[in-house]
């Protein structure tokens, strides 16, 4: 299989980039290609910080794995 680029969504907060992503991921998807979203979110690292980061809920993700979403314990300290 012949290997895709890696593709970044970026913008500022409240832009739609997480909207952005879900069909992207879901229209590749259509031609065979299967994704995998990457957040790179500094407050998205952390559990239970669902309120202000709008963070995709699992029900939302559409069967599309997503990494680094409530990673570690609000204690722990990120740099």
């Amino acid at each position: 299989m012949a290997s895709l680029p890696l593709l970044c969504v970026v913008g500022p907060t409240g832009s739609g980039k997480t909207a952005v992503s879900l069909e992207l991921a879901t229209a590749l998807a259509t031609h065979g290609v299967t994704c995998e979203i990457i957040s790179a979110d500094a407050m998205q690292l952390y559990a239970g910080m669902d309120i202000g980061t709008a963070k995709v809920q699992v029900e939302d993700q559409r069967g599309i794995a997503h990494h680094l979403l409530d990673v570690w314990s609000p204690q722990t300290e990120a740099s």
